[in-house]
């Protein structure tokens, strides 16, 4: 699976506590996956969607820690030239 794991924990600083926030989404999410069974309809479905929920958030932080700073050198959002290329 791309993204974080736990050699991205060592870097330090603010993606050491994405990276840590994502580990523990995960887990979460699988602690609840693994509850779900053998468990009454309602309760499984429930645990179910926390599962989900858990990922999706561990998912959108991946994503916003994987997205540069605006005004970076990376980000070419409001960098990029309007002068049309001469042939």
């Amino acid at each position: 699976m791309a993204g974080f794991n736990e050699e991205a924990v060592a870097g330090g600083g603010a993606l050491h506590n994405s990276a840590l926030l994502v580990l523990n989404l995960r887990r979460q999410a699988s602690r609840a996956r693994r509850l779900a069974e053998g468990t009454r309809p309602d309760v499984q479905a429930r645990l179910l969607t926390y599962a989900d929920e858990f990922e999706r958030q561990a998912q959108a932080l991946e994503a916003e820690a994987n997205d540069p700073p605006i005004g970076s050198p990376a980000d070419t959002s409001t960098t990029q030239s309007r002068r049309p290329e001469c042939v």
